[in-house]
């Protein structure tokens, strides 16, 4: 087995420096730089030293400033830092929902006490030689035409449904206990935001026909982030 020394270095931070995104009475969402492993303090190293011993190496930065992130979420809703799950898309501790994703250099995490909800998040670099992935081109047509959406650049509002899509399937799969993925939900419509999703097959996932979910975006440069409640919508604020 091996062992993991804290190591650092000069005028080096620890993985726990975070900036805030977004702060509720009850949710907080962060965003920070993948910091290096060597930074992590020692009881993170302790926490999650079976997870390490699988990942590679840059592999141990993203999760390593994630979890990192997570306690000092806990904090700043004054809950216990604890350990969270390997997949923690699945299960959060008591009292506790989450979610994590990582891109471009950059890890978010938003967490939200209680566990009436579920959450979607995706963070996504924007490049502009991406490709539509999942969209259709009904989709790409709707999407340059939406008011919401004419201050981005084309590769802007791909990237951020292309999020969208993502954050959703995401939280969905967590409430429903089943997989959705992003070619399951469809792009529409959606005066206040710019950007709505519908699922394709509502039906078959015990969903009312129809159903729509709005999702927040954020654009910062270089990167789109998603987010969406998925039980309680109306209490996430439009970016």
């Amino acid at each position: 087995m091996h062992r993991y020394t804290l190591v650092l270095l000069p005028g080096a931070r620890t993985m726990d420096h975070a900036r805030i995104l977004d702060r509720e009475d009850d949710g907080v969402l962060l965003i920070a730089p993948i910091g290096s492993a060597a930074n992590a303090r020692p009881r993170l190293l302790s926490l999650y030293s079976d997870q390490l011993e699988v990942l590679s190496e840059s592999e141990r930065d993203a999760f390593l400033t994630g979890r990192a992130m997570v306690m000092r979420g806990m904090r700043l809703l004054r809950l216990p830092p604890q350990a969270i799950p390997e997949h923690p898309e699945r299960q959060w501790p008591t009292d506790l929902t989450g979610a994590i994703s990582h891109d471009g250099g950059q890890v978010a995490v938003w967490l939200r006490r209680g566990r009436s909800e579920s959450l979607g998040l995706d963070l996504r670099a924007i490049r502009a030689d991406a490709q539509a992935g999942p969209l259709s081109g009904t989709e790409l047509h709707l999407l340059a035409h939406q008011p919401g959406l004419t201050r981005m650049r084309p590769e802007e509002r791909r990237m951020g449904a292309i999020s969208a899509k993502h954050a959703l399937s995401r939280g969905l799969a967590s409430r429903l206990g089943t997989a959705v993925g992003p070619a399951d939900l469809e792009v529409r419509a959606s005066a206040r935001s710019g950007i709505s999703l519908r699922l394709a097959d509502a039906v078959l996932y015990g969903l009312r026909p129809g159903s729509r979910f709005r999702v927040e975006l954020r654009v910062m440069p270089g990167l789109v982030l998603t987010r969406v409640l998925v039980g309680a919508l109306p209490r996430l604020r439009p970016c």
